[in-house]
C-alpha cells in the first residue's frame, strides 16, 4: 500500500490475467482481491495435436484504513496491473492509546 498527499493506493502484479478474471470486494477493512485464471487451447495440424490448460488462482487481503473513502474507491487495471485507489477522508484514525504499566514495590513483611 502506498500513501501520497491525497489518497492510499494499493498496486498489484497479475501478469497474465485479464480485468474479467479479477474480482475485487471491500469487507469491513478488509479488501479481497481475488483472480482466477482457466483457460485452454487447442492446436490441430494433420497429424499433431495439442492441447493446454492454464488454470492459476491468487488471493491477496490487505487491511485498509479507517480514515480513507471506501464508497469512491477506484480500480484500474493495465498491462497486468491492478491499481485501486482509496481516497483520503481527512480524517485520521484512532491514533491509538498508550496504556502505562504501574511500578509495583515488593513489600517486605516482618516475621
Amino acid at each position: 500500500m502506498m500513501e501520497d498527499e491525497k489518497n492510499y493506493k494499493v498496486v498489484t502484479d497479475l501478469p497474465g490475467f485479464k480485468p474479467s478474471d479479477v474480482s475485487i470486494h471491500l469487507r469491513r477493512n478488509a479488501l479481497v482481491i481475488e483472480g482466477t485464471k482457466d483457460e485452454s487451447t487447442t492446436e490441430n495440424r494433420g497429424t499433431f495435436h495439442r492441447k493446454e490448460r492454464i488454470t492459476g488462482h491468487v488471493k491477496r487481503i490487505l487491511h485498509v484504513p479507517d480514515y480513507v473513502d471506501k464508497d469512491n474507491a477506484m480500480a484500474d487495471f493495465e498491462s497486468g496491473v491492478l491499481t485501486i485507489t482509496f481516497p483520503k477522508t481527512g480524517e485520521e484514525g484512532d491514533e491509538g492509546k498508550s496504556i502505562p504499566i504501574p511500578v509495583r514495590t515488593q513489600i517486605k513483611t516482618h516475621s
